[in-house]
């Protein structure tokens, strides 16, 4: 699609001439060579908006545990302080 971004398998924009293959994969390049690679129209799922609030962020572990009633105290926990600080950071007050 025209004026869509196409993304690298690594997560990268990428810009340049683009060819649709009979399968109707996208590929980088004007024709297709064996250096051509596959393109998509959404980001790989590892980049994330916010590691926090991914599956498997310390936001969701942390809500985990106290739903299911296996949260740490304080005192015990194992989230450094630094962390839980940048944490804190990302609330919205």
């Amino acid at each position: 699609m025209k004026g869509v971004p196409h993304y690298m398998k690594d997560g990268t924009e990428y810009k340049g001439d683009t060819h649709k293959m009979k399968d109707g994969t996208l590929h980088t390049g004007k024709t297709h060579t064996e250096d051509s690679e596959l393109l998509s129209h959404k980001k790989p799922p590892f980049q994330m908006k916010s590691p926090l609030r991914h599956a498997g962020g310390l936001w969701h572990n942390i809500n985990h545990k106290k739903k299911s009633g296996t949260s740490r105290s304080k005192a015990n926990s194992t989230i450094s302080p630094e962390a839980y600080a940048n944490m804190e950071k990302g609330f919205k007050k």
